[in-house]
């Protein structure tokens, strides 16, 4: 996703910046632990996912997505002068949870098939969502224009899917794998289906 941040005064921009920060805060707070968005629903996804330990395709029905007020916000914690990029802000959820139904067919190293029909859990850990930019944003007279790249990260999964392939231990099997994939799965599949995942994230960032 692209953002673009305009109509920056550059006057006050760094005068304002602490109340900037103190009224965004108040209102991601207000966002997320009021309790009709603490828990966001999706009620569809479709998600594919090529790798060279495992390939998965399938959809997701009745995603309820919580936690979501259990969160740490940072402003201008990164600068990396060989790239020219600074990051504008880090949101982190540490403990998102998702349970919803699933519906999915693949293989695993092209050995053999897997498939399974069930319901799922899933805890996010440290899921962040961070805004980066370049240094210096397009200027004009009175404005800034600032374009900001929006990057996911997952660093830890954990969960299970229930009946995978009608078998105990190929379930226990299978779980494994994918929750060992699904950091990278979760980043693939922001990026294929922003169209989904992009709603919610521009509420969040637009008061940011």
């Amino acid at each position: 996703m692209t953002a673009v941040i305009k109509r920056v005064q550059l006057t006050c921009f760094v005068d304002d910046y602490s109340e900037i920060v103190k009224i965004s805060k108040f209102k991601l707070t207000s966002l997320l632990e009021d309790n009709n968005n603490s828990t966001q629903y999706v009620d569809h996804l479709d998600f594919k996912l090529t790798h060279p330990a495992i390939s998965i395709e399938g959809q997701l029905d009745d995603i309820y997505i919580s936690n979501l007020n259990y969160y740490t916000l940072k402003y201008f914690q990164k600068i990396n002068l060989l790239n020219n990029t600074m990051e504008l802000f880090n949101l982190t959820f540490h403990n998102i949870s998702l349970v919803g139904a699933y519906n999915l067919t693949g293989n695993i190293g092209g050995l053999f098939d897997i498939f399974g029909t069930g319901h799922f859990r899933l805890n996010m850990l440290n899921f962040s969502i961070s805004g980066q930019s370049p240094l210096l944003p397009s200027i004009n007279e009175t404005h800034a224009c600032i374009l900001m790249n929006i990057h996911p990260h997952v660093e830890a999964m954990e969960g299970w899917f229930d009946d995978l392939m009608n078998d105990n231990e190929l379930e226990e099997l299978i779980n494994q794998v994918i929750i060992e994939i699904a950091p990278t799965a979760i980043e693939v599949i922001w990026e294929e289906r922003k169209d989904v995942l992009d709603p919610f994230l521009q509420k969040v960032v637009l008061i940011i």
